[in-house]
């Protein structure tokens, strides 16, 4: 029996060191399950290979279980967060400095994603990298910066306000007046963004009904000076009364500390009707309770706020874009967390479809074209030619092809088989000498510029260099001297039909030889090289174009 007995304690001594062991709980919880310990492994082997957004993941994940390990996961995410977004951040500013625009944009909308501390200086920088892309120039962009900087200013929104002074900073224009004011608003900026944190520390302890050590924050923020001493000096009686009160009035201190809890503990319905009882009564008690009901009301409003951005952004990730449109102009259309971010992926996304869209009309004018339907397919490249996007230089070099497959169409064939009833002779002589050779002699040309049609008048972004369709240049292409081809053996009626590119400069390349029966292109063309013309200017912007060239002798 006493065998049976050791045995038996020994086994269960066993089991219950095993359950100790296998995971003890940090938040002093019970054992992590096995899903938990997995992540938790998993977290920490990315995080050692230098995995940070991974192992961000994985904590993220894990945190969400609400399990033993949740202290753990909470801590690692609060640590991981801000070293990935400054690594974001650092990125996103070495590409814009490199001026990957694209690259850029996609970084500082990650790090604005992340609503951390940098998130307000990504939103100030993505408008700029964006005026940077269009071509607009540093100074005229680092001077509507600097003036929203110095509005956010006076609206006391000091983190944007910070975002913006640095991106006047960043743009790097040189011989700059705006800089070292940029800079010296900036010293001032993380005095006044340090002290608004203090205060902000010292309404918190006062939330959580930590009075005495809110009383000394802000008896410490009052006595320093500075923008929040004012409002420092104004809750300091508050607070005094309320304590006053506190000591008098045991039972609304009870009412108070189990508001308080409920709220801590994000039973944010259960506190926010404990606080309306509070407020219901009056007195000092009841201002401060005003003052959480309105913090809770703004925590639910974040909350469904944060609902609806992560909806959103699963729509997009999943490449459901008209769904994300939708909910992001939603977000964008109210105030809230998201509202500026919100407004960044609505543009997003109307690009991305706005591409999308010309990319399936192109390939239905291509689909037309190659079923002989040229006047539709004209219209359709006519269309996207005179619009910005990635498929505009390919639509207005079909546009040319096209042009010319139809007025090839319309020439009227020569026929030059003849009929069985007078055959000819097999040996043409004297009497019969056959088909003609057309006579050639020394002609002057006349040089003609053929229009892809009526002026149309460009509404879009234009940037210097950019292709735009001949009839959207502003006053029309204008030569420097005679468009002259110097008199050549020629037939007469020849026609040489080619197109000439027209550079920001006025430099004329000649391009696609389209009509040539008898072999006079190659001087022709040799003749336009020298040709030169206003540079084509299309909305201030000098840019480059393509005309169709009609040679004729």
């Amino acid at each position: 029996m006493i065998l049976v007995a050791v045995i038996v304690l020994v086994v269960v001594m066993g089991i219950g060191a095993f359950l100790f062991l296998r995971h003890p709980s940090t938040g002093g919880g019970g054992a992590a399950s096995t899903e938990e310990t997995q992540l938790e492994t998993d977290a920490k082997g990315l995080q050692d290979k230098g995995d940070l957004q991974g192992a961000l993941g994985k904590w993220q994940e894990l945190a969400a279980k609400n399990g033993t390990l949740k202290k753990e996961a909470d801590s690692a995410v609060a640590d991981l967060t801000p070293k990935i977004e400054k690594g974001l951040f650092d990125q996103a500013k070495a590409a814009q400095d490199q001026k990957n625009w694209d690259g850029a944009i996609a970084l500082y909308s990650k790090v604005a994603d992340m609503s951390g501390p940098l998130k307000d200086q990504a939103l100030a920088a993505i408008p700029v990298v964006k005026q940077q892309k269009e071509g607009l120039d540093d100074s005229k962009i680092e001077k509507q910066t600097f003036g929203d900087a110095m509005t956010a200013l006076k609206r006391k929104q000091y983190t944007q306000a910070r975002g913006l002074f640095q991106q006047v900073v960043s743009l790097k224009v040189p011989d700059s007046t705006l800089v070292p004011q940029a800079q010296s608003q900036l010293a001032n900026l993380e005095q006044t963004i340090k002290a608004q944190e203090e205060f902000d520390a010292a309404e918190r302890a006062a939330n959580k009904n930590d009075l005495d050590g809110a009383l000394a924050q802000f008896d410490r923020i009052a006595s320093g000076g500075g923008p929040f001493a004012t409002r420092a000096k104004a809750r300091i009686p508050e607070l005094q009364k309320m304590k006053s009160e506190l000591a008098a009035n045991a039972a609304l201190k009870q009412e108070l500390d189990a508001a308080v809890q409920a709220e801590s503990n994000n039973d944010l319905p259960g506190a926010l009707d404990k606080f309306k009882a509070i407020a219901a009564k009056g007195g000092t008690f009841g201002s401060e309770a005003t003052k959480h009901i309105q913090e809770i009301n703004d925590k639910l409003a974040a909350a469904n706020a944060d609902r609806d951005w992560k909806a959103a952004l699963q729509a997009e990730s999943s490449n459901d874009l008209n769904g994300a449109l939708g909910q992001f102009k939603a977000i964008a259309a109210k105030s809230g967390p998201y509202k500026d971010q919100a407004q960044t992926h609505v543009q997003t996304i109307g690009e991305k479809l706005s591409a999308q869209a010309d990319q399936q009309k192109f390939d239905d004018a291509v689909k037309r074209q190659n079923s002989g339907d040229l006047p539709g397919a004209l219209a359709e490249f006519k269309a996207l030619a005179g619009k910005p996007g990635a498929k505009q230089a390919e639509a207005l070099d079909r546009f040319g092809t096209v042009s010319q497959l139809i007025a090839d169409a319309s020439k009227k064939p020569t026929i030059t088989n003849p009929g069985p009833s007078n055959p000819g002779p097999s040996n043409p002589g004297p009497s019969n000498p056959g088909p003609s050779t057309p006579t050639t002699s020394t002609r002057n040309a006349k040089v003609e510029l053929i229009p892809t049609g009526e002026f149309e008048r460009w509404n879009g972004p234009v940037t210097r260099g950019q292709m735009m369709p001949d009839n959207s240049v502003e006053g029309g292409l204008k030569s420097i001297g005679n468009l002259s081809v110097p008199p050549m053996d020629a037939p007469a009626k020849a026609v040489v039909i080619f197109m000439i590119n027209i550079d920001p400069n006025g430099n004329v390349t000649p391009g696609r030889k389209t009509s040539d029966d008898f072999a006079l292109g190659p001087q022709v063309m040799a003749a336009a090289k020298g040709w030169k013309f206003n540079p084509p200017m299309v909305r201030g912007k000098a840019v480059q174009t393509n005309i169709q060239v009609k040679v004729s002798f």
